[in-house]
Order: structure tokens, then C-alpha cells, then sequence
């Protein structure tokens, strides 16, 4: 004969029953969010990785071709502290140093390019940063671009020239990076690469990573020869 459960005994399971679907919630929460953190990770790596990709390339159309040696570029609306000096025609700036090598301005002026791309190919063959200005890529999971992302993104990229004012007089300068683009037409001497990763899922954006370039052209190592 089977003996039945006690009163006790039913009450004992019911509260251990409790307690452990008390700890479901809880527990979907910690996994919802852990899930959260994973995919905001990803999306902070994507746009950090474009970012990093679009800053290898020069930083304007001026530089580009077969020049060798990245001089710095006459801009129409950057701080008056940053442009040739002591004179208009010096092809130095406050704080190089004279030498053949070294950073410096182009014998003649030579201005930077508005932001955009400057010929049709350069759409499809970026050859400076603000060429990627108002390009928007897609990560797809399971795509032929056999990305490792477990969401889909969109990228959508921004480059814009932003204020480059300070009081370069000082012995400690104090910088504070603007990411509002000036006015259309005006040049600085510092460009802002934005890229905004949109989750496709939900057309929520995730993260916005930001970095700046600046206009300060580039000097030529110098190489012992041997004969």
C-alpha cells in the first residue's frame, strides 16, 4: 500500500517550488542583459573598426596622387594661429622646424578640398577620408562578406570639417574637440570621422564612435644608404 504525502510535505515542495520560480525572472533578466552587453560590444567594435579603416587613408584629396611627401594645406576658416607664418608666403607654421623634410606648407597655396568625393570613381574607390562622407554599409549576418556579427548593422559614416579654435599662445593648451560642423564652403584644420552603427532589427542606434584628423601634413624619415 502506498502511504500519500503529508500535509507538510506538500506545503515543503510548494515553497521550494516557489522560491525556484522566483529565481526565473531574475535569472531571464541577467541573460537579457548579458545578451545586451554582447551585442552593443559588437556594435562598438564594427564602428571602431571602420573608423580605424577610413583614418588610413589621406587626409584630403590635395595629398593624394604621387605625392610622396604630405605637405600641410591652406584652409579658408581655421584658427588664424594655425596658417603660414610670420608671413603669407612662408611655408612655414608656428612651431615647425626648417629643413627640407620636414612638415610644412606647400610652396604655393594649396587648399583642402570640400568634403565629398571630388570624381565619380572615388565612390567606389575612396582615396581620402571625407570620400566616405554619407556612405552607409550593411553587416549582414550570414552574408557573402562572412562577417562573425550575430546582428545585423548599419554603418552610416560622416566627415566633416569642425572647429579647430584654441588659445595656441599658451604653454598648456586646453582642447575641446566640437562635433558640430561648421558652416558649408569652410575649411579647418581638423576633419570628424563619425560612424553611427544602427541595429537593423529594431532601426535603433547603438553606438556612435567618433575620431578627428588633423591637417598636419607629414615629414620624410631619413635612411642611411649603402654602397
Amino acid at each position: 500500500m502506498r502511504r500519500g504525502a503529508s500535509l507538510i510535505e506538500l506545503i515543503f515542495t510548494i515553497v521550494v517550488m516557489g522560491i525556484s520560480m522566483a529565481a526565473i525572472p531574475p535569472l531571464l533578466v541577467s541573460i537579457s542583459k548579458s545578451n545586451d552587453f554582447s551585442i552593443n560590444q559588437e556594435a562598438i567594435l564594427a564602428g571602431v573598426t571602420k573608423v580605424d579603416n577610413i583614418l588610413t587613408y589621406e587626409w584630403d584629396e590635395s595629398n593624394t596622387g604621387s605625392v610622396t611627401l604630405k605637405h600641410v594645406l591652406d584652409v579658408n576658416g581655421g584658427d588664424n594661429e594655425l596658417d603660414r607664418f610670420p608671413t603669407i608666403t612662408s611655408t612655414m607654421r608656428r612651431g615647425h622646424f626648417v629643413g627640407t623634410d620636414r612638415r610644412k606648407f606647400w610652396p604655393t597655396t594649396l587648399n583642402a578640398s570640400a568634403i565629398g568625393i571630388d570624381n565619380p570613381a572615388e565612390a567606389t574607390s575612396p582615396n581620402d577620408i571625407d570620400d566616405f562622407n554619407g556612405r552607409v554599409d550593411n553587416l549582414i549576418v550570414n552574408s557573402a562578406s562572412n562577417t562573425d556579427y550575430v546582428k545585423d548593422f548599419r554603418l552610416e559614416t560622416t566627415v566633416a570639417y569642425v572647429a579647430d579654435a584654441t588659445d595656441y599662445t599658451q604653454s598648456t593648451i586646453t582642447f575641446n574637440f566640437s562635433t558640430a560642423p561648421v558652416a558649408a564652403g569652410t575649411t579647418t584644420n581638423i576633419k570628424m570621422v563619425e560612424v553611427r552603427v544602427v541595429d537593423l532589427l529594431n532601426n535603433e542606434t547603438v553606438s556612435i564612435i567618433r575620431s578627428f584628423a588633423s591637417n598636419i601634413g607629414s615629414t620624410k624619415l631619413l635612411t642611411r644608404t649603402f654602397n
